[in-house]
């Protein structure tokens, strides 16, 4: 059977057809406009489809959309229309981003943000294209400082905190400035890079704000061991491995200075310097810890340290362990010491200190004295890392053995070491005389004492060696060129001339500018000859002998002889004065009055023995007229 249809009933039959397909797809779409907000369910695993045809136009509800947090899913419906207008459905769209980076479309026109930016949404049916924007920007939702955890801080500690700015999905928002500040500036500060700096003991908040949001954590400030501060018993002394007499105390500071309080401080010795007791104390109310020391055995510098666990810091405490005698020796390094006064010796003087077992005694300490005015001056105020004490000596003005001596410790217990140097006498600088100048003695006889001179150096020691030379204005000499002994003396002996008089001695030093000059006095000799002058008249009865009568006294040598009392006697007539003493010339006077009878007539002239002894007569032969 053949059916027939006209075109009038074609017509209807198209136009039933597409409102059949119009009508599904506008069912269609509602429902994909119902699942992308959420009203209705997602879709069953299959695809309700009619195709694309027909499709003339693709829109985008909204056409731009922001998110302000990571991780948000933001909803876009796609309408589609014929060319009449008439919304179709069961077209397949295909949705799609130019920067998936920013924003991923994951499905029934939702599209997950996953960075910060702008990306493009694009919804495709067949050749038709619809697009959307969206903006990425995140918003702080809270702000986290350090993790919102508390901090503690020592004092003066730095420290900078992690800031987050965070979206309302909790992701980080990148690249914001925080303006910060602290609630307490005296506790803490805080910089504009987060940085805290701690101040001082207590508690404060640190608060970051950032676009109007703020966070904040709280800190707190406590006490840092910083040093330790010696309060007794520095710089003691006892005797090497006795207690020192005064406990010690160190007090903690922190910081900034203050006590610290019930903390643990250790105290321990270097090898060899005894012990701490207790060894562990804890710090009283005003951070003070005490202990009593024990030295150790080895005389020298000892040293106590108070130490904490956590500290870079130590506290010192110095004391001297004094040497005792049966435990020290002292040995003089030194192999020669000698020179001239007033001048440093060429050697350095040295003395090594040990124990009795031969162990060297560092850093002990010792003085040394010089006992003949020079001077002594230390190379350093203690024995070195070998226990030897240097010093450099310069010689006192008098020549001779002089002295230094070395004490060790303080001096109370172990007896010092005395050291010798010869010290020679300065250049020549003076001669003197010590004796025999202005001595008396009779023609050709020696003085009675030597002529003693000294040569002296500038601080008036004798000086050796030095040679002498004598030039005399009569005499004889014993030597005429002398040496000085080793006391600067040079001895001669003089024997004068055999005539009267002074003399001079004239003395020469080498070295010497001045010269000396002595004198002697050289007297007669003991009177040896006696000699009547000749009369100078004739000799008449009762009449003078001329104006008067002279007698001669001389010595062996024929020298006058002054000062000798000459007795006249007349045998006949008169003799007056009796009794006369000689002149310079050696010459006594007397007037002789002869006597009455002509003939022979003496006149004796006697020198006492005491005075030598000597006896002469003149006789003449008086007359009449």
């Amino acid at each position: 059977m053949r059916v027939s249809f006209g075109k009038h009933h074609v017509s209807m039959t198209v136009k039933v057809v597409a409102a059949v397909v119009s009508a599904v797809t506008a069912i269609v779409t509602i429902f994909e406009f119902g699942r992308s907000y959420g009203l209705i369910g997602a879709p069953a695993p299959e695809v309700l489809t009619v195709g694309s045809l027909g499709v003339r136009w693709v829109a985008l509800a909204p056409a731009a959309d922001t998110a302000t947090a990571l991780g948000d899913t933001l909803r876009f419906a796609a309408t589609v229309s014929d060319q009449n207008g008439t919304a179709l459905v069961g077209a397949t769209i295909h949705w799609s981003s130019d920067d998936p980076f920013v924003a991923q479309p994951v499905g029934g026109g939702r599209v997950v943000v996953r960075h910060p930016g702008t990306a493009t949404i694009t919804a495709e049916v067949g050749d038709r294209i619809a697009r959307a924007s969206v903006t990425v920007r995140q918003r702080v939702a809270y702000v986290e400082v350090n993790g919102d955890s508390a901090l503690v801080l020592g004092e003066d500690e730095r420290r900078t905190v992690p800031l987050r700015a965070r979206d309302a999905n909790h992701f980080t928002i990148p690249a914001r400035n925080a303006v910060w500040r602290s609630l307490d500036t005296a506790i803490a500060t805080v910089d504009s890079a987060g940085t805290i700096l701690a101040q001082a003991n207590g508690a404060t908040q640190i608060v970051a704000e950032v676009n109007g949001v703020e966070g904040r954590t709280a800190v707190r400030v406590v006490p840092v061991p910083g040093t330790f501060e010696i309060i007794a018993g520095e710089a003691q002394r006892a005797a090497a491995g006795a207690a020192l007499p005064r406990p010690i105390a160190v007090r903690l500071r922190s910081m900034h200075g203050q006590p610290m309080a019930g903390d643990t401080v250790r105290f321990r010795t270097a090898e060899g310097g005894g012990h701490a007791d207790p060894p562990v104390a804890v710090t009283d109310a005003h951070g003070i810890a005490r202990t009593s020391w024990t030295l150790g055995a080895v005389a020298g510098r000892q040293r106590l340290f108070a130490t904490r666990d956590d500290m870079d810091s130590v506290g010192v405490v110095t004391a001297e362990a004094d040497p005792v005698p049966a435990n020290t020796r002292l040995r003089l390094v030194s192999a020669e010491l000698a020179g001239r006064i007033g001048e440093t010796l060429p050697e350095t003087l040295s003395v090594a200190a040990a124990d009795t077992l031969g162990r060297a005694l560092v850093e002990l300490p010792v003085t040394w004295l010089a006992d003949d005015g020079g001077t002594v001056r230390p190379i350093g105020d203690r024995t070195d890392s070998l226990g030897v004490a240097r010093a450099i000596w310069t010689l006192g003005p008098r020549a001779g053995v002089q002295r230094a001596r070395l004490r060790v410790g303080s001096g109370r217990l172990v007896p010092a070491l005395v050291v010798h140097a010869d010290a020679a006498a300065g250049p020549p600088e003076k001669l003197v005389i010590v004796a025999g100048d202005g001595q008396t003695a009779r023609v050709a006889a020696p003085l009675p004492k030597a002529i003693a001179l000294r040569v002296l150096d500038g601080a008036g020691n004798g000086v050796p060696g030095v040679a002498i030379t004598l030039r005399a204005g009569g005499g004889t000499l014993s030597d005429s060129v002398l040496t000085t002994d080793s006391a600067g003396l040079a001895r001669a002996r003089w024997t004068l001339p055999r005539t009267p008089g002074l003399l001079h001695l004239r003395v020469h030093a080498a070295g010497v500018r001045k010269e000396l000059t002595l004198s002697a006095h050289a007297t007669a000799a003991p009177p040896a000859n006696l000699t009547f002058g000749q009369p100078t008249a004739a000799p008449l009865v009762r009449h003078a002998l001329g104006a008067h009568v002279t007698a001669r006294v001389t010595d062996v040598y024929g020298n006058p002889i002054a000062g000798v009392v000459v007795v006249f006697r007349a045998r006949s007539g008169v003799a007056a004065p009796t009794r006369v003493a000689t002149d310079a010339d050696g010459v006594a006077r007397t007037r002789w009055v002869l006597g009455a009878h002509p003939g022979e007539q003496t006149l004796t002239a006697t020198v006492s023995a005491r005075a030598g002894g000597a006896t002469s007569s003149l006789v003449v032969t008086a007359r009449r007229r």
